[in-house]
């Protein structure tokens, strides 16, 4: 397992370019969380990379989804061919701003069109303003193997 925190010299210190030059390749759990340096374009090609991958965690990592359109399509596209995902945390990654809710919608999409749809357990979405209760059925409807759905934060009053 690969966790990117615990190579860190520091809080919050990894970049695109250091991020770029691990190998992913027979990683399963990939910790991201709270990374600030990270972009979307390069979370992309480490999902094309990481065949392997069961685990993401990307909370706090606001900065990761604010890319262009060109990176935003790239990683809808990544995500739509994982297959081995089984817990996603994007959990405070979407500002209140409209295009961040924009691209999480497109990610949500992605997860619920993807290989990984049928081996997805977890999803974490606390604090993603944009998720509605037509996101979660969609999410529930997409996902049937997913046994926890966080969703704090968000816009849907349901408790699952």
């Amino acid at each position: 397992d690969i966790c990117c925190s615990d190579l860190k010299l520091g809080s919050n210190r990894l970049t695109d370019e250091g991020f770029r030059v691990l190998d992913l390749k027979q990683c399963e759990k990939l910790s991201i969380a709270g990374q600030k340096g990270i972009h979307i374009a390069s979370l992309a090609r480490a999902l094309n990379t990481a065949k392997k991958l069961q685990s993401l965690d990307a909370e706090q990592c606001s900065s990761l989804f604010m890319g262009d359109e060109a990176s935003t399509v790239m990683m809808v596209h990544s995500v739509q061919n994982s297959t081995t995902l089984k817990y996603v945390n994007v959990a405070g990654c979407f500002s209140n701003e409209e295009r961040a809710g924009d691209t999480g919608k497109r990610f949500l999409q992605a997860i619920c069109t993807s290989a990984s749809r049928w081996t997805l357990r977890e999803l974490d979405l606390r604090h993603c303003w944009f998720v509605t209760a037509s996101e979660v059925a969609k999410v529930r409807r997409a996902c049937p193997r997913l046994e926890r759905l966080h969703l704090f934060g968000t816009r849907c009053n349901e408790v699952i």
